[in-house]
């Protein structure tokens, strides 16, 4: 018969042991009450298990001495013992309670070793059934008798994880059962040109097992050529701002007065023209006029400089089409606002005429926007209704 696990104990660690054991069992050293030697009374049950709180592991780790401080409790998730919890190595828990002190448990369950794989440490807890209050704790490994080692540890954060997340309270009772069987199996060592670093998503695809994927929005050819593009788009729409700086395609721009509107907005269109008309002339008597003193670059309209809060949905179309027609950019423009923002984050131009306007940074959103709802958050991005950062990537 192999000798019990307290026997091989050095004497101060083994004297240490029996008054644990008494304080916790409220009777003398024996078998019966030494969660080593106990056989019989353990049960698989998280129902039963103690509420365990995050407060109770701080305060056992922090007032046992050990190698927990306040510091590395705040950064709990760095911890070995929250490691062994999360990677599962944590084996299930197994509950006993002392016939002789009914109002403590012991909360016992094979932890795997950080260096070894075939192997594990004997660790077990007791707790106070009441509130969770953490009594004492030991394990076989070599820092096992100081009760805080993360063997310890790692036990009481698998029980908190529990009480926290509610697993106990659950309806299904299948469900509490897996849960704690929940752990890493044995990983065998192999060669390094047998293990797959894959991604599981990609190593199922190439398998053949199907990953659901949500439906996005996606380009038919994304790797079209620009002239290709430009082309189709021509097509559409001849008139579009881009083909007027875009040698080789003639941008036909039509007139006003080309332009049919409903006869109910004819007297808001004609004034609107006329309004726009001489606004037209004076703006050509001022840039013929060579002596004039020099003024600021010639630019691109600014797209917030189109907002009329006049504007009722009656007449939006046809100020809209209107609008899109005579909006134009000239070589000239294109060249001074090129030159106008070479400093990027730091040009108060490009943050103006960025307004408004689907830029590069934009184009990925749209794509991989689904079309369930409208896209505020690209709209607002868009727009700048909120103050743009100096700092991002895409500006400089």
């Amino acid at each position: 018969m192999a000798p019990s696990y307290i026997s091989t104990l050095p004497e101060v660690e083994k004297s240490d042991m029996y008054k644990k054991i008494k304080d916790i069992s409220k009777k003398n050293y024996d078998a019966s009450v030494d969660p080593y030697e106990i056989t019989d009374g353990w049960v698989d049950d998280i129902s039963l298990w103690p509420p365990v709180e995050y407060g109770c592991i701080y305060t056992y780790l922090i007032e046992t001495p050990g190698p927990y401080t306040k510091e590395k409790m705040k950064a709990y998730n760095s911890l070995d013992a929250y490691n062994f919890y999360i990677n599962g190595w944590v084996q299930t828990v197994f509950l006993f309670s002392f016939p002789s002190n009914p109002d403590v448990c012991v909360l016992k369950a094979k932890v795997r070793p950080s260096q070894r794989t075939t192997n594990f440490h004997q660790t077990w807890t007791a707790v106070k059934k009441e509130d969770g209050t953490i009594l004492t704790g030991h394990c076989t490994c070599m820092a096992g008798c100081g009760e805080v080692c993360s063997h310890v540890a790692a036990i009481l954060f698998k029980v908190e994880a529990c009480i926290r997340l509610g697993i106990a309270a659950k309806t299904c009772t299948s469900l509490p059962c897996v849960w704690n069987q929940s752990f890493s199996t044995l990983t065998l060592p192999s060669p390094v040109f047998q293990i797959n670093f894959e991604k599981p998503r990609k190593r199922f695809r190439k398998e053949g097992e199907t990953v659901s994927q949500p439906q996005r929005n996606t380009l038919a050819n994304p790797r079209i050529s620009e002239t290709v593009l430009l082309q189709e788009l021509h097509k559409v729409c001849p008139t579009a701002a881009v083909f007027t700086v875009k040698a080789g395609f003639p941008c036909q721009q039509l007139s006003m007065r080309e332009y049919s509107i409903d006869d109910s907005d004819a007297t808001l269109s004609e004034e609107e023209e006329s309004s726009t008309s001489g606004d037209d002339v004076q703006l050509l008597k001022d840039s013929d006029d060579t002596s004039a003193p020099d003024m600021d670059p010639d630019l691109p309209q600014v797209l917030t400089d189109l907002y009329e809060p006049s504007v009722t949905a009656v007449n939006l179309h046809n100020v809209r089409s209107r609008t899109f027609i005579s909006l134009t950019v000239t070589q000239t423009q294109a060249k001074n606002l090129a030159e106008a923002t070479t400093q990027q984050a730091k040009s108060e131009v490009l943050i103006n005429h960025r307004k408004g306007r689907i830029t590069a940074s934009h184009m990925h959103s749209i794509l991989r926007h689904m079309g369930k709802r409208y896209p505020t958050s690209i709209v607002k991005s868009i727009m700048q209704y909120y103050a743009v950062n100096p700092n991002a990537q895409a500006l400089k």
